[in-house]
């Protein structure tokens, strides 16, 4: 399809839709790759939604044009012009050169409030906003296209309830006649597109001994279960099964529960206390402790916490602590999925390879996360990440764990991509106490890598490092280290041995102790407007490294920028 007749099918928004979906239909080429992202899956008038995108190029440097749409309500298309939203299917970028390599991570594009006249976004209802790369000259879409679909609306439409106290299993679940058992409720209630159910549980103590539940609990499409208070609405398996089961199923939440005692074993051992095969979900403002993926048929564990398979899973505002997988991934597994992991406490859990959280072949964004005091008796004490690309890593705290082998903080096995202001302080291992990657070309960028033991950075074999605008002090032996083959270029740094390289100094970054952490800057630091950019365009204009809060301005600073003091709750030693 040429570009001229595209154009000739915007007389319509029906054809115009049609138009969009022949032509992905004949595209399924790898490389390069777009993803466009929504900062949330479900939103209500009043909120403002970000939507960004990430792009990527391994291959060989190529021109392409860059299409971004929305999919509204009523099936229309409307496509991003440099000025606004229009109904004709026409580029929002007509020619760029991708480089080789390229990597672009996740970057605000637009905004877009609710509601709004253009495009029209208001009306409860199903949305996705779109984007894929095509031929400059042709028009034919280069890449797969990438969706970001969510819903403008309420929760959900239905309510039924649950309080194991006064509830009972042959009533009708009403508010003033609940259930007294969520299996009930699970059997009892259908959820549609249309008409999503929420099963509204009373704070009480839902196990075996006490309520009478049966567990796994089976979840269902369109079918939400929403806790009153994630510290008082407990789900115990005490040890008898997983606590929750997602198979095949779409579009429900998981929200202010405490999810506990769960146990996966025999041919089910992953995901303790979650297991997400095949399913879209949101797991938001739980506590996830306590549970188990066990190894006892030679099979492997994955999933202490929670285990994603082939699926697309939202992770947000959760405590996940104290699980355990003998194999894989102790809070977090998640394997050729698409996942976003924000927010989290992520703490004290452990595993074989990757105590904190694992991805395998697996896409996303692990944002704005605590993840501390994990443990791995191999790889990986905080992160392990293995697979083509890296996902988006940025703006997480990184301190106190341990890997008896390689990555205390994190280890990359065969990735390409950024890792992006990121604080990494007090973790151990043998090799790479902050950070090991093997095999990979890693961007690491505006971290600060100190007090690690186990050297700071670490490649191996035929890995590719680039260090731009860190700290890397006081991290034993090694600050930045290549073992065997391989290379590392570092710039715009602050590292205590010294390294050669633009920009690089080896002066005391002057750490001073803040409102959030003991790694913001003195104002007299030598790492203050010492980076390579500007502020705006690291994407750090809105955080600092000032213990005042002092937002970063002009040239960027180096090493990791916390948030303002008045978003966390916690103080982060």
């Amino acid at each position: 399809m040429n570009r001229k007749n595209i154009l000739a099918a915007t007389g319509k928004a029906a054809l115009a839709l049609g138009v969009f979906i022949l032509t992905i239909m004949g595209t399924a080429l790898a490389a390069p790759t777009i993803s466009i992202e929504a900062d949330n899956d479900r939103y209500r008038p009043g909120d403002r939604i970000e939507v960004s995108l990430s792009a990527r190029n391994f291959d060989r440097p190529v021109a392409v044009a860059v299409y971004v749409g929305l999919f509204s309500w009523d099936g229309s298309l409307w496509t991003k012009q440099p000025k606004g939203f229009s109904q004709m299917v026409l580029p929002w970028i007509e020619e760029i050169t991708l480089t080789c390599p390229f990597s672009m991570d996740l970057t605000p594009i637009l905004h877009i409030d609710v509601p709004c006249d253009v495009p029209p976004v208001g009306p409860d209802g199903k949305y996705s906003f779109a984007a894929v790369l095509a031929d400059p000259d042709t028009s034919e879409f280069i890449s797969d296209i990438s969706f970001a679909p969510f819903t403008i609306g309420c929760v959900g439409h239905s309510d039924y309830y649950v309080d194991p106290e006064t509830g009972d299993d042959s009533a009708d679940g009403s508010k003033d006649s609940p259930w007294k058992t969520i299996t009930k409720a699970l059997l009892s209630v259908e959820g549609s597109e249309k008409d999503p159910v929420t099963v509204r549980l009373a704070e009480a103590i839902y196990a075996p001994s006490t309520s009478g539940e049966k567990f796994p609990l089976v979840m269902r499409s369109f079918v939400s279960i929403v806790g009153g208070d994630r510290a008082t609405t407990v789900l115990d398996a005490e040890g008898t099964a997983r606590v929750i089961t997602c198979e095949g199923v779409t579009d429900l939440a998981l929200e202010g529960l405490t999810i506990t005692g769960g146990l996966a074993a025999d041919d089910e051992g992953f995901g303790g206390g979650i297991s997400c095969d095949g399913s879209s979900l949101r797991i938001e403002n739980n506590i996830v402790s306590g549970n188990q993926a066990q190894n006892t048929n030679g099979m492997g564990s994955y999933g202490g916490g929670i285990h994603c398979y082939d699926s697309s899973v939202v992770i947000v505002g959760n405590r996940i602590a104290g699980n355990l997988s003998e194999g894989a991934g102790g809070a977090i597994y998640c394997c050729r999925s698409w996942v976003t992991i924000k927010n989290n406490t992520i703490t004290d859990n452990s595993a074989d390879v990757g105590g904190g959280v694992l991805g395998s072949a697996a896409s996303g964004t692990i944002a704005g996360n605590l993840i501390s005091g994990n443990y791995s008796t191999i790889y990986g004490g905080g992160i392990y990440w293995e697979g083509d690309y890296l996902p988006t890593i940025r703006d997480n705290i990184i301190i106190e764990n341990t890997a008896d082998k390689d990555g205390g903080g994190v280890y990359i096995s065969g990735c390409f991509g950024t890792f992006r202001n990121n604080l990494l302080v007090g973790n151990s291992s043998f090799f790479g106490g902050a950070v090991y990657c093997y095999a990979g070309c890693v961007k690491v960028v505006n971290c600060t890598v100190a007090d690690n033991i186990g050297a700071g950075i670490m490649g191996y074999d035929h890995s590719q490092l680039a260090v731009e605008n860190c700290i890397v002090w006081e991290n034993g032996n090694y600050e930045i280290f290549m073992w065997l083959t391989g290379s590392i270029t570092v710039n715009h740094s602050s590292v205590q041995d010294g390294y050669q390289g633009q920009g690089n100094i080896q002066n005391d970054p002057m750490f001073v102790e803040g409102p959030l952490g003991d790694y913001y800057l003195h104002p007299d630091s030598p790492c203050i407007d010492a980076g390579s950019q500007s502020a705006s365009a690291a994407g750090l204009p809105n955080r600092t490294t000032q213990a005042d809060g002092t937002p970063d301005t002009g040239q960027v600073d180096m090493g990791f920028h916390y948030p303002p003091p008045a978003l966390p709750t916690t103080r982060i030693e």
